[in-house]
């Protein structure tokens, strides 16, 4: 058990992660969605997505979806504007 003072953000993100897995989700990494699949009742079903390194394509459907992201450092012009020295 970790008191309040022990609890950082990757602590929280590795328990959350863990529990994840442990439940059967699959955490994907450099994956990008890149189109969500929608219910005959307007509800999203699942996304398709596409792997960042191999180009491997994923079809996954799903009782329910997340959608998460990774932050700005894939867009070259925000990493620019909020990261440079000038």
């Amino acid at each position: 058990m970790c008191s309040y003072w022990e609890i950082t953000p990757e602590l929280t993100f590795e328990s959350l992660i863990n529990d994840y897995t442990k439940a059967g989700g699959k955490y994907m990494l450099e994956t990008t969605a890149y189109e969500l699949i929608m219910g005959d009742d307007g509800s999203v079903k699942g996304v398709k997505a596409k792997n960042n390194i191999d180009g491997t394509e994923y079809t996954i459907n799903a009782k329910a979806v997340v959608l998460a992201t990774g932050g700005f450092l894939g867009s070259g012009e925000m990493t620019e504007k909020y990261l440079s020295d000038e």
